[in-house]
């Protein structure tokens, strides 16, 4: 048997348990990767990792190193944003024991490759003069240029600079690594016109398995409509703001709406009412999307691939979506998925599928066909090995 080329995989955070997108896309990237390498597994993290969470990633790679930072490092990262050049989330990750501790970790792994997981922790492989691959994952710079358009004055001048400062960075770590993986074609759009080359698209898949209607607890549609995510993430707080505020005064006061996720933020708890619901952490997020009749997820700001919503199209709900959002699926609108970009729009399609049941249930499995055939894990998985197999061989 041949030995698997050793690979050093370097995280900003603990891949489990999954409640971010990017743990999400990294936990099932281990999971293909330890197929065809010698994993080791170093993650960064400013709280205590339950040991049961350990174990399922002591299970998974070969050795699992977890790096524990100061608490303090957010105001340093603050005050080295006011009167440094870097972004403040590079300086979040900027300690000089952590990047010590990383160094002498690669050199005495002595791996063939490194993959670096999100360009905030760039830096701590600069120096290091082997194969290296990177995982943009988001065009980070646009999702925060996206947000400063929903801030205050003070708040947009500082998302803002950010975003030029991310930018810079993403342009400057471009000819730093071998390999570079981007998971959506908009996104690898948006940087290769500020002058990112070479992006690999390596799109995020769906435990189809998992997220199969026939395997999923059959749960009674006590909701009208559902919308799931990160609740504690920017973007996914404006769109339950805007389901709440803007879309639902205009639809019958009997409709019932779930907002669900993890660590909703106080906007997203002060919106709750009797025709309200906020889950927070639900422990079979399937249940969240089978107990609504349809999924809605009024996304304008953010960048990448909503995985949410190819979750709950794999179940066989339908849902309704924003035209940003679908650009990094591609379904086809209205037979796949349905799209809306205003207020109005949401509340005539969601009225409209609502009223007919039926055509629900058509859609639904159009959608899932739709996820089993372009977004598995095991067709993402196969393309990072593919890519990263070329650099080692």
């Amino acid at each position: 048997m041949s030995v698997k080329p050793t690979l050093v995989v370097l995280s900003p955070r603990f891949p489990y348990p999954i409640e971010k997108g990017d743990k999400l896309r990294l936990y099932y990237q281990l999971k293909a990767l330890v197929e065809v390498f010698q994993v080791h597994l170093i993650s960064l993290s400013d709280v205590k990792i339950d040991q049961s969470h350990i174990d399922v990633i002591n299970a998974l790679v070969h050795k699992n190193h977890i790096l524990y930072q100061s608490s303090h490092r957010l105001f340093k990262g603050i005050i080295k944003f006011v009167f440094g050049r870097k972004p403040i989330q590079v300086n979040y990750y900027n300690e000089r024991t952590i990047k010590k501790q990383v160094k002498e970790l690669i050199e005495k792994i002595s791996p063939d490759l490194v993959y670096v997981q999100l360009v905030r922790i760039a830096h701590m492989v600069e120096d290091f003069d082997g194969l290296k691959a990177i995982d943009y994952m988001d065009a980070m710079s646009l999702n925060m240029k996206r947000e400063a358009s929903f801030k205050s004055y003070f708040l947009r001048k500082v998302f803002g600079l950010e975003a030029q400062r991310i930018l810079k960075l993403e342009i400057a770590i471009n000819k730093l690594f071998d390999k570079k993986f981007i998971i959506s074609e908009p996104d690898k759009q948006y940087l290769a016109d500020q002058g990112v080359n070479d992006l690999q698209v390596l799109r995020n898949g769906v435990d189809v398995d998992f997220f199969l209607p026939e395997k999923a607890q059959l749960k009674e549609q006590i909701y009208d409509m559902a919308f799931v995510g990160n609740m504690g993430y920017l973007p996914n707080v404006l769109a339950a703001e805007f389901l709440v505020n803007k879309v639902l005064p205009g639809l019958p006061k009997a409709y019932r709406v779930l907002i669900a996720g993890a660590r909703p933020h106080k906007r997203v708890l002060n919106l709750a009412s009797e025709q309200v619901k906020i889950s927070g952490w639900v422990d079979d997020i399937r249940d969240a999307y089978l107990s609504a009749k349809i999924i809605v997820a009024p996304i304008f700001s953010g960048a990448g691939q909503q995985n949410k919503i190819l979750e709950a199209m794999s179940l066989g709900k339908v849902c309704i979506t924003s035209t940003q959002v679908n650009k990094a699926i591609g379904a086809k609108e209205r037979e796949e998925v349905y799209i809306a970009d205003s207020a109005r729009e949401f509340k005539e399609t969601i009225e409209y599928l609502l009223n007919n049941p039926d055509l629900c249930i058509e859609k639904g499995k159009n959608a899932r066909n739709f996820v089993v055939n372009n977004f598995q894990w095991e067709s993402a998985g196969n393309l990072l090995n593919k890519n990263l197999l070329q650099l080692v061989k």
